[in-house]
């Protein structure tokens, strides 16, 4: 007989026993787990020469908050660094598109036209967009001036004064058609600007016209009768 005893197999209820002492032993984490922070599309210009942490806040993030650095961002809360890039690009390149449109506009007029470029670069506050905008309406104007009953070279002007005639309301009407459609393009003060100048073109037009009827009323009416020749 041997002097071991025979060791069985514990039942189901004895496992099931161990098993939840075990887990009563066990200590659970009661504390939840940290909530990460979202990570931040653009950090300032600052943070990233410094190379730290940028939690993006604006408009100063908590880096820049005690007033040290002057916190800076080069795009929007919602672009990531890619889109602000090519955001930056693309106002870059329209910037220089705007720029060369100046100097052909400089190139091809005459030197009192780009004299008068000149001034209105000096003196006007608005963006280069605007100043491209306010200097082809000199050439808006003149397309105005010679469109649909300007005198073409070779008509011939009545030396005596006439009744005025009728106005062409189908010239009116495409003259006014064009002037819609060309300040469909413009910003507000653009379009504002620009009626001003024709106004005033429109008035030294109107001026011009008076003193020229005038001057031909003046003039003495020539002789009908028939010339006799000298003997």
């Amino acid at each position: 007989m041997s002097p071991f005893r025979e060791i069985l197999p514990a039942g189901p209820g004895l496992r099931q026993e161990s098993t939840s002492n075990t887990s009563e032993s066990t200590p659970q984490s009661s504390s939840p787990s940290p909530r990460k922070h979202p990570n931040t599309k653009i950090a300032c210009t600052p943070c990233r020469r410094r190379k730290s942490k940028c939690d993006g806040r604006r408009p100063v993030c908590t880096s820049c908050r005690p007033g040290i650095h002057k916190c800076e961002y080069d795009g929007e809360p919602d672009l990531t660094p890619a889109a602000a890039l090519r955001k930056k690009h693309d106002e870059l390149h329209h910037r220089i598109q705007l720029f060369e449109e100046i100097f052909r506009l400089l190139s091809e007029k005459s030197n009192s036209e780009s004299i008068e470029i000149l001034h209105r670069m000096r003196q006007t506050d608005s963006d280069l967009e605007e100043l491209v905008t306010l200097i082809n309406h000199g050439s808006l104007l003149v397309q105005l001036s010679t469109a649909h009953g300007g005198l073409q070279q070779g008509d011939e002007v009545s030396s005596a004064p006439t009744a005025l005639q009728p106005l062409a309301s189908d010239g009116i009407t495409t003259i006014m058609a064009y002037i819609n459609t060309y300040m469909a393009q413009l910003k507000p003060l653009s379009k504002v600007l620009f009626l001003q100048e024709l106004k005033a073109h429109i008035d030294e037009m109107i001026a011009t016209q008076s003193y020229n009827i005038g001057a031909l009323a003046s003039q003495p009416e020539a002789s009908i009768g028939p010339r006799h020749p000298h003997d």
